[in-house]
């Protein structure tokens, strides 16, 4: 869709002169029908699709837009992504993947992804870990950031208003600006899709009117609660008791995949590109994908795998009203960046002016309770800033090793306390690894008197997490877990005291044995 010019425009509702919901009575625009090319010889292993577009009708209607100052969307996905790694990992991710690849042909996404879970060091490869660890916000990166959370916002307030007009999505179609308009303001456009409108707009414009601002409030309120829990629960619905060894062989490889991606990278494979992982860069999956008794199994294998690749089908794209071709829609959406907008204005209409952007995912402005995977749960401890304190009774190898890597790479301060279980190997070969870690900011200590069963996590002195999770695999990526972040000075503040009363009593790793 592209709106060509637009006339006669009335401001509906405004705030601090930041945002702003309009009616216009004029609008011209051009509706493109597209078709989809399906070129592949068998569709699991190498599908490209292609979007054709041609002009299918000119269309002159009226339309609700949402305007938004172009300099301060600009300096909110600025802040953010320089406070917020983990939104900084996601918005390079995708920005990076967009300008290497044509992301419709999956052979080459597909093996870019391989390549990252098998640590091959390619020149793209080594490109995008240079990128993610060099923090760089450009201006690209911005505008990147800019167009993810516009794309994002329209879907949403497309479904929010064909809800409360309670009309057929086709009645109202969305488009958005790729660059800000002429009064300096990047805008949203929902208009009708009949010539001269079909009184749509007016219904909209009658319940701002009729509601005030506590309308548009109580939107906001609505898409943002509705935004924030993620509705999928990674459960598996293979039963293992009755799966072949060929089903959990395949299931052990797509969990190791997202396990390394989470750990190294912070992020998880596209749900759409791990099919065709399965299906032809793994070799040992490869040659049992086609088997009868397997292939029956593949949608519920990959109903393990995560949906939500920072803006899934469930709370974003909404796939059947999205413009962009299949496979693009993953990469031009963002979650993260659209919760934190949201967050933001809910601020703005409780009567202030956007303030600085507080980072969505490193604290939280109000508790984030967590219930199913905890693979989220290492993000909070990957992206630290300054210093890390946790009890976890048991710790993974893995889990040891990225830690020290972390402490190494950035200068993060660890404060460890764990459990002297020699009888578990995974963890006794975690205690060797920090043992054996030359890394002057990891310490780690054990409690020998009692049995350590607290699992808790205190960040940067400023957010605190406890739940049922260990740092182990199983802990963070297997297990129905359950977790809470709070970042409340006095719960923070109690929580250091607490950590540091343990940690007086704790012994000192080294000076205890740990091939007992």
């Amino acid at each position: 869709m592209r709106v060509d010019n637009y006339e006669s425009v009335e401001r509906l509702a405004d705030f601090g002169g930041i945002l702003s919901f309009e009616k216009i009575n004029e609008l011209s625009a051009k509706i493109y029908i597209g078709s989809v090319t399906f070129m592949s010889r068998y569709m699991v292993r190498n599908p490209m699709i292609r979007l054709r577009e041609t002009i299918g009708y000119r269309v002159n209607t009226k339309s609700i837009s949402i305007a938004i100052d172009a300099p301060w969307l600009k300096s909110f996905v600025r802040e953010l992504l320089l406070r917020d790694a983990v939104l900084y990992t996601w918005v390079f991710t995708k920005r990076f993947v967009m300008d290497n690849f044509d992301v419709n042909d999956v052979r080459q996404v597909s093996t870019f992804f391989w390549n990252l879970i098998g640590a091959r060091r390619d020149g793209t490869v080594n490109a995008f870990a240079k990128g993610l660890r060099s923090k760089s916000v450009t201006e690209d990166l911005v505008l990147f950031g800019c167009r993810l959370l516009l794309h994002s916002l329209s879907h949403v307030m497309h479904e929010e208003i064909v809800a409360r007009l309670q009309t057929s999505s086709d009645n109202i179609v969305y488009a958005y600006s790729q660059k800000p308009e002429n009064d300096g303001k990047y805008r949203i456009f929902l208009f009708e899709n009949a010539e001269r409108g079909l009184g749509l707009t007016e219904s909209f414009a009658f319940q701002i009117e009729k509601g005030g601002q506590n309308a548009i409030v109580d939107m906001i309120n609505k898409i943002t609660e509705i935004q924030l829990p993620c509705y999928r629960s990674w459960v598996s619905t293979v039963s293992l008791k009755d799966a072949s060894d060929e089903v959990r062989a395949i299931l052990s490889h797509l969990d190791s995949y997202n396990r390394t991606l989470m750990t190294t990278y912070g992020i998880s494979v596209p749900i759409e590109i791990a099919r065709y992982i399965l299906a032809r860069e793994d070799r040992e999956t490869a040659k049992l994908i086609d088997r009868e008794e397997v292939s029956a199994f593949i949608d519920d294998i990959l109903s393990t795998s995560p949906l939500c690749w920072d803006g899934c089908y469930q709370c974003v794209r909404l796939e059947t009203d999205c413009h962009e071709p299949p496979y693009e829609q993953m990469f031009l959406v963002s979650k993260h960046l659209l919760v934190a907008l949201l967050n933001e204005w809910r601020g703005t209409f409780m009567g202030g002016r956007p303030g600085p952007p507080t980072p969505s995912t490193v604290v939280p402005k109000q508790p984030v309770v967590e219930i199913g995977e905890a693979r989220n749960l290492f993000n909070y401890i990957k992206h630290a800033q300054k210093n890390v304190k946790l009890t976890s009774p048991w710790i993974s190898e893995q889990v040891a090793r990225s830690i020290c890597d972390i402490a190494a790479e950035k200068g993060i301060i660890f404060e460890i306390l764990t459990s002297l279980d020699t009888q578990v190997e995974t963890h006794k070969r975690a205690l060797a690894v920090f043992k054996k870690s030359r890394v002057r900011g990891v310490q780690v200590k054990v409690i020998e008197e009692k049995q350590l069963h607290a699992k808790m996590i205190l960040v940067d002195q400023s957010m605190f997490i406890i739940g049922s999770a260990n740092l182990t695999l199983s802990g963070l990526y297997e297990n129905i877990e359950g977790y809470v972040v709070l970042s409340n000075t006095d719960v923070v503040k109690e929580s250091l005291v607490k950590f540091e009363d343990l940690w007086n009593k704790a012994v000192p790793l080294e000076k205890v044995d740990v091939e007992e």
